[in-house]
């Protein structure tokens, strides 16, 4: 009896071992569905975050090997996941293109330095397409290495299809091995938390490392989650963008339109939307961008946050302003051409018969004197359709190859005689050789020209300036300016000290008939047949100008080789770097942005100001640090000098440099600066800026 009853408690022993065993199995398996559920959700997480980007995305193993594409790759290559998933380029792409691909994926992974590639390859329609690859190394915590790329201007979207492998189901629970199944379900578990973690890693690059502004809101258009691509667009911080929303940055006049496409994203009328709309940054500038907004539910279709993908277009913006304007003028050109050539045919006509007539009526004094009034009538009527042809480029002209000193000091005395005793000119000629192919007298015509309407913008006197140079335009002086093609030009500046005018009428002066002179004092053609002139000699002519600070005209005309010229090898200019730290204070944001990019690229830092008033705030707060001030002459609550003379009552050592669209003789002229200050002309070259910078901080 005693062993029975020892047996029994044996028994019931192992039975609640058993019942234990069951109970850790059955904690396990939860935990096991609960990290699956969790890794289940950061998948779809980033399913939906990765396929609502209109950018191919992929990434590639250390083998080449791709193991995760958005909808967008699939879309490009033609395939499905399942046909990319594992695959290398050698399964899609010719031999030689594969192995350039492959030059790129090899220093990514060796150096761990990003890198932006473009490429021709065959979409999956057969149709040749230039593709701008950035990939970028991911390396998880296991240490393995990954490049994540990025293509762009892919526009379609489509959720990406994919899953991860579910785990076992209905795994038969044996007694024996519940130990060793325990430990297996442990690493499966493993895995995945490894897989959630390196996929969550994933998506944090892909956000951040965005060539686009990515940002999640909630439906009231609070910041839920930006990157920093968006926050270099508009310039605020991330905390900052965080308490705001989305309209409190939107330009009002296009608050209504976005608002109006949110409430149709919002009642499910429209998936999603793109527009074009203006950001209020930081500094108060507007900045154009193109957002592309889709709307993320949960399973009951309750509406939980936006995700706006943001792209900065503010350059393209600015061309395309620039694109408008030259072609109303080239428009307007062909225009007047056309209008001349038909007028000149009917003016044949009539300067003809009129002439015939003469003769005929020689006898009559009356009728001799209507007909004499016809022919000067239409004489006048030809000098106006002969201007309209130089304005449209078409007038015949003969180019050779002149001097263009030589020809400014032969026609100054002519220019002395039309602007009168009250007004001086002063001529200032470059000692370098400017030849260049060009017709003489066409270059005195427009010398002419901008001598009348500078007299006729000073009528109580005052001083015009002539000047001369060679300059080099470079890649950079046309992506700040907009216009130039690279290569040597002569530089004339054409000053005056006149009444100046406002943007609007700048925007207007080389339209033909365009004036501002009562009726009857001007034709309106004087600048037009400058504008055409210049470009018929593949130049390039801008105007500055302000009301009251007079106006400056400069134009750039190609330079020709020259005996000199081919001895000469190509200035090279040093490399002007530095650490120092700079304050811009410029009202002009392309200006401001342009001297600042230039800046950063060498090494300096850069504090920036919008106004006058805002330029001694910003000195003020930062004194100590300043080296040097970069300041424009005329700028809106104070202007250049005005701030230069507080910052002197602070520090009476600091350096400075000035610039404006005028040149420093008419600047002086006009008292706005003193003497003997460094002052850079407007446009600025950028090498000019570096070696004027690194020299003033080195004296």
């Amino acid at each position: 009896m005693q062993d029975r009853y020892k047996k029994k408690e044996q028994l019931i022993r192992e039975l609640a071992a058993l019942r234990r065993q069951f109970a850790d199995l059955e904690s396990a398996e939860q935990q096991r569905k609960k990290l699956e559920a969790e890794l289940q959700d950061s998948q779809d997480y980033l399913n939906k975050i990765i396929n609502s980007m209109s950018d191919p995305i992929f990434v590639k193993d250390s083998k080449h090997r791709l193991v995760l594409v958005n909808d967008a790759e699939c879309i490009l290559a033609g395939r499905s996941r399942e046909e990319l998933i594992g695959k290398t380029d050698y399964d899609f792409f010719p031999k030689e293109q594969v192995d350039i691909f492959w030059q790129k994926d090899d220093e990514v992974l060796e150096t761990g330095r990003e890198n932006i590639n473009e490429e021709e390859i065959t979409d999956a329609h057969g149709n040749k397409r230039v593709i701008a690859t950035k990939k970028t190394l991911y390396i998880d915590k296991s240490g393995n290495r990954f490049i994540v790329g990025i293509i762009r201007d892919i526009t379609e979207r489509k959720r990406s299809e994919g899953a991860l492998q579910k785990a076992h189901n209905g795994l038969e629970i044996r007694i024996k091995e519940r130990t060793a199944e325990l430990e297996i379900m442990n690493e499966q578990l493993q895995l995945k938390m490894n897989e959630c973690n390196r996929i969550t890693d994933a998506f944090r690059a892909t956000f951040e490392q965005a060539a686009v502004g990515v940002a999640h809101l909630q439906p009231d258009g609070r910041f839920l989650m930006v990157n920093q691509k968006i926050c270099d667009v508009i310039g605020y911080t991330r905390e900052e963008l965080l308490g705001k929303t989305c309209h409190e940055i939107t330009y009002p006049y296009d608050l209504t339109a976005d608002l109006e496409n949110v409430r149709k994203v919002l009642a499910n009328e429209n998936k999603t939307y793109s527009m074009e709309k203006r950001y209020i940054c930081k500094d108060g500038s507007l900045k154009w961008v193109n957002v592309t907004v889709s709307l993320v539910r949960d399973i009951q279709g309750i509406p939980v946050y936006f995700i706006s993908v943001v792209e900065d277009i503010s350059e393209h913006k600015k061309l395309e302003e620039q694109l408008f304007q030259a072609q109303k003028m080239e428009a307007i050109g062909q225009l007047a051409g056309g209008i001349a050539h038909d007028f000149n045919n009917l003016l044949t006509a009539v300067i003809g018969y009129g002439n015939l007539l003469k003769a005929e009526v020689t006898q009559d004094e009356q009728a001799s004197s209507y007909v004499n009034q016809i022919l000067r009538a239409s004489e006048r009527a030809a000098a106006l359709t002969n201007e309209l042809l130089t304005f449209s480029r078409k007038q015949i002209i003969s180019p050779r190859p002149v001097n263009l000193n030589n020809t400014i000091r032969e026609v100054e005395k002519l220019l002395s005689r039309i602007i009168g005793e009250d007004i001086e000119l002063t001529t200032v000629l470059s000692d370098k050789d400017l030849t260049i192919i060009a017709d003489s007298t066409q270059i005195e015509q427009v010398l002419m020209n901008l001598a009348t309407n500078a007299r006729d913008a000073m009528p109580d006197g005052g001083s015009i300036i002539i000047t001369t140079d060679r300059v080099e335009l470079g890649m950079e002086f046309i992506k700040a300016y907009g216009y130039g093609k690279p290569g040597s030009y002569s530089l004339i500046a054409f000053e005056d000290t006149g009444t100046g005018m406002d943007e609007r009428t700048r925007e207007r002066i080389f339209e033909p008939f365009f004036t501002t002179k009562e009726v009857g004092k001007g034709t309106g053609l004087g600048l037009a047949m400058v504008y055409g002139i210049i470009k018929q000699h593949e130049g390039y002519i801008n105007a500055y100008s302000e009301p009251g600070m007079g106006t400056t005209f400069k134009i750039f005309l190609p330079l020709i080789q020259t005996k000199a010229d081919d001895k000469e090898t190509a200035q090279v200019f040093p490399i002007t770097t530095g650490n120092e730290t700079i304050l811009i204070g410029e009202d002009d944001i392309y200006v401001r942005k342009f001297i600042k990019e230039m800046l950063l690229k060498n090494g300096y830092v850069i504090l920036e100001a919008v106004d006058g008033e805002d330029a001694v705030k910003v000195f003020n707060e930062n004194q100590n640090e300043v080296d040097l001030v970069i300041l424009d002459v005329l700028m809106p609550k104070k202007n250049g000098n005005e701030v230069y003379n507080e910052i002197k009552k602070i520090n009476s050592r600091m350096k400075v440099i000035f610039t404006s669209g005028h040149s420093s003789d008419i600047i002086h002229k006009r008292g706005v600066l003193e003497e003997n200050l460094d002052i850079i002309s407007k446009p600025i070259m950028p090498e000019d800026l570096l070696t004027k910078v690194r020299r003033i901080l080195d004296t």
